[in-house]
């Protein structure tokens, strides 16, 4: 049987290409997502993504990054507490400590004729030169840091500010913009992941407050010495494990710490999808080889027999194209680590690592895919009945059975459940209401799928009653509405992988950006204001510059606004926060206030969107508690309780009590309201002026400024288009897959059709037509499957029915459909009819 497997996929080895080279991508994917994990732990064993090993010195004083809530959970921080003088004296007072520095690290960008040096993937930040002392940092030009002035830069920022020692460097720090004297150039292992401002111990200290770290260097045991501190300082943290100590920037951390996960996930995406492939492919393999199936069963093969056929077929192209893939992976691995450098995603000291277990752990999964995917043809294969051998191979198709049709039925209600569900929860108005709901509504999705795949045969057979009256009646129209009703298996074989592509394309792309768009429609209502001011893309706007801005003649209010969260201690949950100006916050904010007054919101005190009161069962003029973002127990009084809607605004802060416990205090942007009086323009024009203290302030209009934030909602869109370009490769490899082995199964009936006076034109138009309906069913199926989830999203935001299509993104979803439609279709059909048509009846 294994000989008959292997000469039955060698004469057919054309409808097998598609399969081989799914499975092969599948298995590169898994060995190269081994690869990478292996060679990062080999080139960095801890996993550390911090650009600061502090390799020099023996432990680390630093406060906890998580707090706990009454209930005995973790909460994580997104900035740390920082030590206080008194911590520092207890430090050095410990018995064994011979040495203490501290590290004060605050924002620091090197500006250039306008632009500064740095974003969101990769920060600058300024340290103390104590700190650079620490690390593998080499001098290579110039001298250390002497007098507040000076200042040391790494090799690629003073390349990209085109400085040289001895020449001045505009720095924009939170005191504001200074120039400073470069006296120095160094290169560091960890200058892929910041661009660093090396200070003198002092300046950095007067730049960035109190320290986060303590750096201790001991002249006794290290153990005897830790445990000393740590019964001197309960409250903080004291650690040798010096390499996590120091992680400024939790964006890229996460990165780094999940770029592995990230490829195994798509590795594990890749196999699903190639699992479909192989299903589908051995589906139509089998369903037009009916024919030879029921002869083989004729002349006494028993149903096993044909079991292991077909599962044999399936592991020939398991093994083969495992062992290819593997192969493969190691070159994928090589420029996957390249990528995910250049990302930031992992070290640049990562080298290439190649060991048995990825290629033997990818060349396994594609055996174990290919078989289990081949398993359901195998068992169908098995229950042809002999008779089958004397039907036409034009007979009409078996329906679908009753269990398949119930099934997608069952499928379709489950889906409509989840989509009431979310409705009536998105109704609610609560806080959690975007979380449960939205999650709600994507649920419905995999649930919609599965009906629209059991459902096809009868979905597709609907859709060409439609269709058919529009389209005429020619000899191409008839000939491929006919094939299609004739083999309606083949057909859905063909949308259903379309219909992936399409509804996760737009899921994925839709999502995200339908989500900004819904909520900065509402928060532009919330906003009264003339004006706006940008920072620096992705940075934000110096802290004292919003002073500045309400100081401006014709302004009558301004304030800045600052991102961050309150985290309630009752029950471990976080609330996000807008840190504004109390005073200017009832002119610039069009909220109902429902309790409370904007006149009671002050120091001290929050406002709270009504759904984030029910939540948590806070009324107006009541105290709670709660902690700030670095851990700091704040106890607050709810001035004002307001209406949201959407709940675009959850809670509203003062900004004099968020700052000062931020790493990065900048504000997101300036709000600005115009006295009543006064020209817009000419006040835009005044704060324009204000680039002498940041070179990237701009005042723009409001729809100005929504068009700024939306720049930067953008985020890591590669991730998303990179997965939605594996998923549509691996449906297009399906989609070509079945109508290449389509049309090479058709070759004598293209055969018939020229023998009875059909030109290769008529044909060629015919199989187009074909193609395209079948293409436009997926379409339109993949599209309904994502616009539901997608409207929901849409009610939760705005309570209507608005559908988040980008039109550009959606075209261009379509072509790529239709063209991996028609160029699985008509190519191989044209290559067909390039024989003679004699010659092709008598090789069939």
């Amino acid at each position: 049987m294994i000989t008959m497997a292997w000469r039955s996929l060698r004469t057919r080895w054309p409808a097998a290409i598609g399969s081989i080279i799914a499975v092969m991508l599948g298995a590169a994917l898994v060995a190269a997502a081994l690869i990478l994990q292996q060679s990062a732990s080999a080139a960095n064993p801890d996993g550390a993504p911090t650009p600061w090993a502090l390799g020099n010195t023996d432990l680390v004083v630093r406060m906890p990054d998580q707090a706990v809530a009454a209930d005995g959970r973790t909460m994580p921080l997104t900035d740390r507490r920082r030590l206080t003088a008194g911590q520092l004296e207890r430090i050095r007072a410990t018995d064994g400590v011979a040495e203490v520095t501290t590290e004060n690290p605050s924002p620091a960008y090197v500006s250039t004729g306008g632009a500064t040096i740095g974003d969101t993937t990769k920060r600058s930040w300024a340290h103390p030169w104590s700190t650079a002392l620490t690390e593998p940092v080499t001098l290579t030009q110039g001298t250390a840091p002497r007098v507040p002035g000076d200042v040391v830069l790494d090799r690629d920022t003073a390349a990209a500010a085109g400085v040289t020692v001895g020449e001045k460097v505009t720095l924009v720090t939170l005191k504001g913009t200074a120039a400073y004297r470069l006296t120095g150039i160094v290169t560091w292992p960890g200058s892929q992941y910041e661009h660093a401002v090396l200070l003198t111990d002092a300046r950095a200290a007067e730049l960035g407050g109190d320290p986060l770290l303590a750096l201790v260097r001991v002249s006794g045991d290290p153990a005897a010495v830790r445990n000393a501190l740590r019964a001197a300082l309960p409250e903080a943290e004291v650690t040798a494990d010096r390499s996590h100590a120091l992680i400024l920037d939790r964006r890229t951390a996460e990165l780094s710490g999940g770029s592995s996960q990230f490829v195994l996930l798509m590795a594990a995406s890749a196999l699903g999808i190639a699992a479909l492939v192989i299903a589908s492919t051995l589906s139509v393999s089998v369903h037009q080889r009916r024919r030879e199936i029921a002869l083989l069963r004729t002349v006494g093969a028993t149903p096993a027999r044909v079991r292991r056929l077909v599962v044999g077929e399936a592991a020939f192209i398991g093994v083969f194209a495992g062992l290819l893939g593997g192969l493969l992976g190691v070159g994928v691995g090589a420029v996957g680590i390249r990528f995910f450098a250049a990302q930031g995603m992992i070290a640049d000291s990562v080298r290439l690592q190649v060991g048995m277990t990825p290629f033997l752990a990818g060349t396994g999964v594609a055996v174990l895919t290919a078989i289990l995917a081949g398993t359901l043809p195998a068992w169908k294969a098995s229950k042809i009945s002999p008779a089958e051998a004397m039907r036409s191979a034009d007979a009409q198709p078996t329906p679908s059975s009753r269990l398949r049709i119930v099934t997608g039925f069952v499928m379709l209600g489950i889906a409509a459940h989840f989509v009431i569900a979310g409705a009536v929860v998105a109704g609610t108005r609560g806080y959690t209401t975007i979380d449960v709901a939205g999650v709600l509504f994507i649920l419905s999705a995999p649930f919609l799928v599965l009906a629209a795949v059991l459902l096809g045969r009868q979905l597709l057979a609907g859709l060409l009653r439609l269709v058919t009256p529009l389209l005429g009646r020619s000899f191409g129209v008839f000939l491929a509405t006919r094939q299609i009703r004739n083999d309606l298996s083949r057909a859905v074989g063909v949308t259903t992988p379309l219909l992936l592509m399409v509804a996760f394309a737009c899921l994925l792309i839709f999502q995200e950006k339908g989500t900004f768009e819904a909520q900065a429609r509402n928060y532009a209502e919330q906003l009264h204001i003339d004006l706006a001011v940008r920072g620096s893309e992705q940075l934000g706007v110096p802290p004292g510059l919003a002073g500045r801005v309400a100081d401006i003649p014709g302004v009558a209010a301004a304030t800045g606004m600052i991102n961050t969260r309150l985290l309630v201690p009752r029950d471990g949950s976080s609330v996000e926060a807008l840190a504004v100006d109390p005073a200017a916050a009832g002119e610039l904010f069009r909220v109902p206030v429902t309790a409370g007054a904007w006149q009671d919101f002050g120091a001290g005190s929050i406002a709270v969107d009504r759904g984030v009161a029910s939540q948590y069962g806070w009324r107006a003029g009541q105290q709670a508690d709660v902690l700030l973002n670095d851990g700091t127990p704040q106890r607050v009084r709810v001035a004002a309780i307001f209406d949201a809607g959407a709940a675009t605004l959850s809670v509203l802060m003062p900004r004099s009590m968020a700052q000062p416990h931020l790493l990065e205090p900048y504000d997101a942007g300036v709000l600005v309201r115009v006295d009543a009086g006064a020209d817009p323009a000419a006040v835009a024009a005044r704060i324009d002026a204000l680039r002498s203290v940041d070179p990237n302030v701009e005042a723009l209009t409001k729809d100005g400024f929504m068009a700024f934030l939306r720049t930067q909602s953008s985020g890591d869109t590669w991730i998303i288009h990179l997965l939605v370009v594996l998923i549509g490769g691996y449906a297009g490899i399906a989609a070509i897959n079945v109508l290449v082995s389509s049309a090479m199964a058709r070759r004598g009936q293209f055969a018939l059709l020229r023998l009875a006076g059909a030109q290769p034109a008529y044909i060629i138009r015919a199989v187009i037509c074909e193609t395209a309906i079948i293409v436009a069913g997926g379409i339109l199926l993949g599209t309904l499957v994502a616009a539901v989830p997608l409207l929901g999203y849409g009610y939760i935001f705005t309570h209507s029915l608005w559908l988040p299509f980008a039109p550009g993104p959606y075209a261009l979803i379509c072509a790529a459909a239709l063209f991996i439609g028609l160029v699985g279709g008509v190519v191989p059909a044209r290559l067909a009819l390039r024989s003679r048509a004699l010659d092709t009846l008598r090789a069939s």
